[in-house]
């Protein structure tokens, strides 16, 4: 079908298309249009009758899905015909001779709700009672001589069981679940789930029924086990009605009939929307139907940082453990060792160290991490070339890194999930200084062989050595660890740091939120291209240095003989080759399948993309502007990569590096996000001298290549690291 006439000319050159599954060239919607004002534009009805939204735990977040009345008919018709369907199978005559008892409030309550909406239209034709938790046993009790269904989200059955309002169920009664916390209860497995419900119920985890859907679709699947059968819940598949096909997106542009990616769902029902969907559900499909593997890992790159809401619950316990004039261990200042005893560890320290990151099982295990032979070995490479070279600059480093303020002797560490290295230098400077340490350890590194755990095991072998470790749920339970805290070190941007600091009456140094960048001129690119994929590319660009967006400069008219678009065409596709040659595998399918949302998204921002053409290539995205006036704080938000494996490309009409410096200084300064800022060797000779008259805080300056390479030099981000 041709696009809406109305839609806007971004939103039309933003939606994608793909060879499908289907044998055709055909277009393909991305679930995120339905935010902001994509899902008005998008639009295929006469007039909108009935607007859903999404339940995002943000209004930023939350999508707007219309219907015209000829939609929300085939929506009614659909979705009650499918439950009825399924109700009967899974309780004999169930659309006759059972009741239905909801938790999911009624749409008089939630009245942008999809969900109650379809429990609106059940209860037209069926009998539904709307209760809440608290009545739950009663009610039970009062219809027990039938047959029940019961109806709620998971954060609804989550929160009942742990309220012990939950009852035996009369023989041959179901459970429907629909999936989702969204942080209004505790989060639990979908196994865990189905066996506290199958228990709080008294029921068999058979008799128990998911439900999938959203306000976006037509239509629900569903996932369920016909009376009388049984099946594991690992063989157990979603499906939808016969007439919905699914698929998976493998990459952007990339869809197939069978397989892992993103789901992608084409219900002909759907009329207001008559384009599959392509959701950002991790699915493996097959002839049975689809099975969830989890959400795409689509959040922001934010480096070497946590989420406010998580670091909230990570240091929860703190609160009291340093209050004024408390007798607790962690109230013991930091007195600095003896200059011979400082020496003695770092002549330890060095030899543990250069065997730690030469050693093949590093290698191994990095690999293990990243995906990436060949970037696991330029991360250890960069990692080499940061470290202090003599025990001269190790005692330098360690003077530099506490300070003039008084310390605390011991300290909570609160390592990020996104790269294992992270770790390696604040651990290092705690020994030199002999600090005692108590390390939390990530949830993605709490388990299996991993650089961090090596490196803590390896420190564990040296004399002297003060560390434990907690593990990633110590505060969940209510427990706290042996040691006290004199001060914590956290890696989080502002807003995770206030959280902290608003938790606990210790001291907080945090690091993290950080957006490096990396200016060179135009023409060198084609020469330069594997310098700058080192940069955006090493630790799979996961990194709090890893440049998260190319400035080019050229003089104005300096390509006559070329069209834009030819002209930009080869230092585009050179530096998406040299990003392949220096990943040298296939990306991770995750990243990969999420590469289809960034796409997305910098289309609508007016970017050229260039899809990869192999799983080797990262996704390339070039905006041109034609002088540094335009680049505002809202172009410069724009084309930032949020996606890992991501290429973004601004190039401006101007002739020399130090006003792109200048302008990229001046707007990322005014948030503190600005990162390490890579240049080629000239540039950095041309600009270096004038930074310290210019900025009375100069920012990180590297040369091209070396953004990754972190330097042990006591600081960072330009901060002692131990300053309190």
């Amino acid at each position: 079908m041709l696009i809406n006439p109305k839609m806007s000319k971004l939103t039309a050159h933003a939606l994608p298309r793909s060879l499908s599954y289907s044998g055709q060239q055909s277009a393909y919607l991305p679930i995120e249009a339905f935010r902001g004002h994509g899902s008005a534009d998008l639009f295929q009805g006469t007039e909108i009758t009935k607007t859903f939204r999404s339940s995002g735990t943000t209004s930023e977040s939350r999508a707007s899905s219309h219907f015209s009345t000829a939609g929300l008919a085939a929506y009614k018709q659909q979705s009650v015909a499918t439950f009825l369907a399924v109700l009967d199978q899974v309780i004999p005559n169930g659309s006759k001779d059972s009741v239905g008892i909801s938790l999911v409030p009624d749409e008089l309550e939630w009245p942008d709700s999809s969900l109650a909406q379809m429990l609106a239209w059940i209860a037209q034709v069926v009998p539904v009672i709307y209760i809440t938790a608290a009545e739950l046993p009663e009610t039970i009790e009062r219809l027990k001589t039938k047959p029940l269904w019961l109806f709620g989200t998971a954060f609804h059955w989550l929160n009942a069981l742990d309220a012990g309002q939950c009852k035996p169920l009369p023989r041959g009664s179901v459970v429907f679940e629909t999936g989702g916390t969204k942080g209004k209860s505790r989060e639990v497995s979908r196994e865990q789930l189905f066996e506290e419900i199958a228990v709080g119920f008294s029921v068999p985890t058979t008799a128990i029924v998911s439900e999938y859907g959203m306000s976006e679709l037509a239509c629900q699947a569903y996932d369920f086990v016909p009376f009388g059968l049984s099946a594991d819940l690992k063989n157990r598949w979603f499906r939808f009605t016969p007439g919905v096909k699914v698929g998976v997106l493998k990459a952007p542009g990339t869809i197939e009939a069978a397989g892992q990616g993103s789901l992608l769902i084409d219900d002909p029902l759907r009329v207001d929307y008559p384009w599959p969907i392509r959701t950002e559900d991790l699915a493996t499909v097959g002839e049975q139907g689809f099975q969830l593997l989890g959400r795409a890992p689509i959040a922001p790159l934010k480096g070497c940082s946590l989420l406010a809401e998580t670091a909230n619950n990570l240091v929860l316990h703190t609160k009291g453990l340093a209050t004024p004039g408390a007798d607790v261990e962690s109230a013991r200042k930091y007195v600095r060792s003896e200059i011979n005893e400082t020496r003695s560890r770092i002549e330890r320290l060095s030899v543990v160290l250069d065997n730690f990151v030469t050693t093949e099982e590093t290698l191994a295990l990095l690999s293990d991490e990243l995906g990436s032979s060949s970037a696991a070995a330029a991360a250890l490479e960069d990692l080499r070339l940061g470290l202090p070279s003599n025990q001269a600059s190790w005692l330098q480093a360690a003077e530099t890194a506490t300070g003039t303020a008084p310390l605390a002797r011991d300290w909570l560490f609160i390592l990020p999930e996104n790269h294992s290295l992270v770790g390696l230098y604040p651990l290092a400077m705690a020994y030199v200084l002999g600090l005692g340490v108590t390390v939390r350890i990530p949830r993605r590194f709490a388990t299996g062989k991993n650089i961090l755990l090596s490196f803590i095991a390896s420190l564990k072998s040296l004399p002297g050595i003060e560390i434990a470790t907690v593990a990633a749920d110590w505060r969940l339970d209510g427990s706290t660890p042996q040691r006290g805290y004199g001060a914590v070190l956290c890696f989080g941007g502002n807003e995770t740091i206030q959280s902290i600091q608003d938790n606990t009456n210790l001291p907080v140094q945090g690091f993290g939120h950080r957006i490096g960048v990396t200016i060179l001129p135009f023409e060198s690119i084609d020469t330069l291209a594997d310098l700058v994929a080192r940069d955006v590319l090493s630790l799979g660009q996961t990194g709090c240095m890893a440049t998260r967006l190319v400035v080019t400069y050229q003089p104005p008219m300096s390509r006559k003989d070329a069209t834009p678009g030819e002209a930009i065409e080869r230092p585009a596709r050179a530096l998406q080759i040299a990003g392949s040659r220096f990943w040298g595998c296939e990306l991770p399918w995750r990243q990969r399948v999420c590469l289809d949302a960034e796409a997305f998204r910098l289309r609508r921002t007016g970017a050229d993309i260039w899809c990869p053409q192999s799983a080797y290539e990262p996704l390339m995205a070039w905006k041109e502007l034609s002088s540094l006036d335009e680049l505002d704080d809202l172009v410069l938000e724009q084309a930032i990569a949020r996606s890992p494996f991501t290429m973004s490309v601004l190039s401006v009409q101007d002739s020399g590096p130090f006003r792109a410096l200048e302008r990229i200084v001046s707007l990322l300064g005014k948030s503190q996000s600005l990162g390490t800022i890579t240049l080629p060797s000239d540039d950095l000779t041309q600009v270096e001298p004038a930074m310290a008259n210019y900025w009375p805080k100069p920012p990180i300056l590297r040369l091209l290549g070396l953004a990754n390479s972190p330097r042990w030099d006591g600081l960072h981000e330009g901060q002692p690291l131990f300053t309190q």
